[in-house]
């Protein structure tokens, strides 16, 4: 599907309105499960685990590396971007918005959120040196973007052996961990044994800097790799998030488990978000493995609820129009502003505000603002910065919508339960990664 289709498949998408939603019965909440997932056991019966029946196994990673050079092509000679925006207009608005989050989340005195500020015309604060500010690098490098041969550098990077040899290494390792595997309720210890993909590229990378002195050639390898190896990685947290919501709105379905199975289910799917830095945690966890899991589910949904009531009760969202799509998302009015927000993610990391889901009176705003971030990140290897602050840039960047598209499984289940599917597909192209499904 091409760029323009698709932002034109979110515009005709937005006549159904959210109301359009069936009430969610048990019944389809079991048949969403068995569609997606299946419980793994052994000859014994004993479980072994719950995977992702939709999750890629067999990694066809050219294909991906081609989307990313289209989305670089299509965006930024793209004239209907944000409003029917061009390029650099649609630069100049996200990157608005960005600064309007960090300084001034809406009634942040009220709210006791720190207010800062950002340069240029959106109200810098004497002192802000835009050579340290992370969105004024940003922004920086998407307005220098279609001035760089992005399109040859990572055609370069495809015809490269390094490129070979990343297939063949990320292709083995998630053959060894399996992406589809979403909990192992039976053995605390899986998901610390299985971390054997985060160094993949760190390693092939260390080759090539010896042997490219190109640094935007050497930026764009590490773009694409690490572009690629997320794209897979995701696949988990999005597929458990999915899973949760059913759970959350049917604990007690048949989903093929016990009710201890299902104990160990959430214990295993939250304790496989922990680092290796956590496993001293892993003895307590196994200790109350029973209960570990809902304890940090329960935790979760009640900070969402907090969440929205703190910004409700400063009237930055009129709580009489609140209508909650599960215990992490809610449909809000703000002003005169119509949106969905995601109640567990922030904005961006220098911000309070919830993050936004998705945008009622501007359907393809939060797609478009997450492909220019994207962009905004590869666009990084061209500027004549230091790698630490390249780094502090790349990290905001993903503050932006990382976590925030993986989060959003659980509302795309929401509206797969209401039997709004077309709802559904329109969040789900929001996230840009074709393993998601």
């Amino acid at each position: 599907m091409t760029m323009s289709k698709l932002l034109l498949g979110l515009v005709i998408l937005s006549q159904f309105a959210v109301a359009q939603v069936q009430s969610p019965s048990e019944e389809k909440a079991v048949a969403l499960f068995n569609k997606r997932f299946k419980v793994e056991r052994d000859s014994a019966g004993v479980l072994q685990a719950v995977t992702a029946k939709f999750a890629v196994q067999s990694f066809a990673f050219d294909p991906i590396i081609d989307l990313i050079r289209r989305q670089i092509q299509t965006i930024t000679a793209s004239q209907s971007l944000i409003g029917g925006e061009d390029y650099s207009t649609a630069v100049d608005l996200v990157i608005k918005d960005l600064y309007a989050l960090k300084a001034r989340d809406l009634h942040a005195t009220s709210l006791g959120l720190q207010s800062s500020v950002g340069p240029g015309d959106w109200g810098a604060g004497s002192g802000t040196d835009p050579k340290n500010d992370e969105i004024a690098n940003l922004h920086q490098s998407l307005l220098n973007l279609p001035k760089m041969n992005a399109d040859t550098l990572i055609a370069q990077v495809k015809a490269s052996p390094f490129w070979t040899q990343f297939k063949n290494d990320l292709g083995k390792a998630f053959a060894v961990i399996r992406p589809d595997i979403i909990s192992a309720p039976t053995n605390p210890k899986y998901f610390f044994q299985k971390d054997v993909v985060g160094n993949i590229a760190k390693t092939i990378l260390d080759q090539v800097a010896k042997r490219v002195t190109s640094v935007p050639l050497l930026g764009t390898f590490a773009y694409v790799f690490s572009s690629v190896q997320g794209m897979v990685a995701d696949q988990r947290t999005f597929n458990q998030n999915y899973l949760l919501y059913l759970i959350e709105t049917f604990p007690k379905a048949n989903f093929g488990m016990t009710e201890k199975e299902l104990n160990g289910l959430l214990s295993s799917l939250y304790q496989s978000r922990l680092g290796l830095t956590q496993y001293f945690q892993l003895q307590q966890i196994t200790a109350k493995w029973e209960s570990y899991g809902w304890g940090e589910f329960y935790l979760v949904r009640r900070g969402a609820t907090a969440q929205l009531n703190k910004f409700e009760d400063a009237g930055v969202y009129d709580a009489t129009l609140t209508k909650r799509l599960g215990q992490v998302f809610a449909q809000v009015k703000e002003g005169e502003k119509n949106k969905i927000i995601n109640l567990v993610d922030r904005a961006h990391q220098f911000s309070s505000k919830p993050s936004l889901a998705y945008n009622l009176d501007k359907p393809n705003a939060v797609m478009t603002t997450r492909l220019l971030i994207r962009l905004g990140q590869f666009g990084l290897s061209f500027l004549p910065i230091p790698g630490i602050i390249k780094n502090q840039v790349d990290n905001f960047a993903s503050s932006v919508y990382k976590q925030q598209s993986l989060t959003e499984g659980s509302l795309i289940a929401y509206f797969d339960l209401a039997g709004n599917e077309k709802f559904a597909q329109l969040i789900l192209g929001q996230t840009s990664n074709p393993f998601l499904k």
